[in-house]
């Protein structure tokens, strides 16, 4: 049975894991992305610091004691002048690439919970960014309602 929790230290390291193999698969398609040798270790701290702050909700899944995935997300103010004031954002939603018979619907899972977060706080927007080239993401965030509103632009300087 799937069971969406606060996520623990203990965590951080299978999701670190499933991070790096998320973003060593998108490293191949988008240039922007380009891991630094210790990036698993980079991305461990930044998870304790978020796991340390009150406005960041960081949720894991699980089966049977085996960590799937997380979804991590805050409150944050939005544009200067727009409605509504305040907004959810989604940080990070996470899956384990290796195991995706024991995840079906752990990232409705994840999503639903974090949505339950901010209506409870009475957020009633919330944003996420995806990668052009991150094709299953979008259409999972496609699929579950989300409308593509904007193009973000990099380049090299």
């Amino acid at each position: 049975m799937l069971t969406i929790r606060l996520a623990k230290n203990d965590d951080i390291p299978f999701l670190s894991e499933f991070w790096y193999d998320n973003m060593a698969l998108l490293q191949q398609s988008n240039p922007r992305v380009r891991l630094l040798a210790d990036a698993r270790r980079c991305w461990e701290d930044a998870a304790q610091q978020f796991m340390a702050l009150d406005e960041v909700i960081f949720f894991a899944a699980e089966i049977k004691g085996d960590v799937l995935g997380c979804i991590v997300g805050r409150i944050i103010l939005n544009q200067a002048g727009l409605a509504p004031q305040w907004i959810g954002n989604i940080d990070w939603l996470i899956l384990d690439l290796h195991s995706p018979h024991k995840q079906r619907g752990t990232g409705r899972a994840l999503l639903q919970a974090m949505k339950d977060h901010f209506i409870d706080r009475h957020i009633t927007q919330c944003q996420v960014s995806v990668s052009t080239q991150a094709t299953v993401a979008q259409a999972f965030w496609l699929g579950v309602g989300a409308k593509k509103t904007d193009d973000i632009f990099w380049m090299n300087l």
